[in-house]
C-alpha cells in the first residue's frame, strides 16, 4: 500500500512537471492567463498537495508517534538523569559536610595505628635486646672461662717455676742427688714388681 501511494505521488509531480513547459510556451507566445486557467491551475496544485498529503499521512502519523516515543523516552532518561545527579549531589553535599568527622574518624585511626606500630616496633626492639644480651652473656660466660681456664694454667706454670726456684735455692748438690737416686729407686722397685 506504500509503494502505491508514493508512486502515485511520483507520477502526480511527473504530470505537473511534463505541464510546466507547455505552461511556460505559452507565456512566451504571449497568450494571456484567464481566470479559468488561473483556477484549474490552482485546483491543480490543491489536487497535487492533497494527493502528497494524502499518500504521505500515514507515513508522518508513524514518523511523528516514533518520534513523540524517542522524546518521551529521552524525557524519562534525562528526569532519571537528572534525580540521580541530585542523588549524588546530596550524597556529596552529606559527605562534604560530614567531613570533619570523617576527617577525626581518619585522624584517630591514624593515631591508633601508629601507637600500635611503635608498640610492636618497641617489643620488636626489646626481643633483639634481650637476644643480644643473652647472647653477649654467653659470650662473656664463654670467655670468662677460657680466662679463668689460662689463669690457673698460667698460675700452674707460675707455682711450678716458684717451687723450682725455691727448691733450686734451698737444696745444695748433695741433696739434689739424693731425691734423683730416690726416685730412681721408687722406679727400680716399681719395675721389678711388675716383673
Amino acid at each position: 500500500m506504500n509503494r502505491l501511494r508514493w508512486f502515485l505521488l511520483l507520477g502526480l509531480c511527473a504530470l505537473w512537471m511534463w505541464q510546466a513547459p507547455g505552461v511556460a510556451a505559452a507565456a512566451a507566445e504571449g497568450e494571456g492567463w484567464g481566470w479559468w486557467e488561473t483556477i484549474g491551475r490552482w485546483f491543480n496544485l490543491a489536487l497535487l498537495f492533497g494527493v502528497i498529503i494524502y499518500a504521505a499521512r500515514i507515513p508522518a502519523r508513524e514518523y511523528f508517534a516514533r518520534r513523540r516515543q524517542e522524546i518521551q523516552r529521552e524525557i524519562l532518561e534525562a528526569r532519571q538523569a537528572r534525580e540521580e545527579a541530585e542523588r549524588r549531589l546530596a550524597e556529596i553535599e552529606a559527605r562534604m559536610n560530614n567531613l570533619d568527622v570523617e576527617l577525626e574518624k581518619l585522624r584517630q585511626q591514624a593515631d591508633q595505628e601508629a601507637a600500635a606500630e611503635r608498640e610492636r616496633i618497641l617489643e620488636q626492639a626489646r626481643r633483639d635486646a634481650e637476644k643480644i644480651r643473652a647472647s653477649a652473656g654467653r659470650e662473656i660466660e664463654g670467655i670468662g672461662r677460657t680466662v679463668r681456664k689460662q689463669l690457673r694454667e698460667y698460675a700452674a706454670e707460675l707455682a711450678v717455676e716458684l717451687a723450682e726456684d725455691r727448691i733450686r735455692s734451698k737444696m745444695g748438690e748433695p741433696e739434689q742427688r739424693r731425691l734423683v737416686e730416690k726416685f730412681f729407686n721408687g722406679l727400680e722397685s716399681r719395675a721389678g714388681g711388675l716383673q
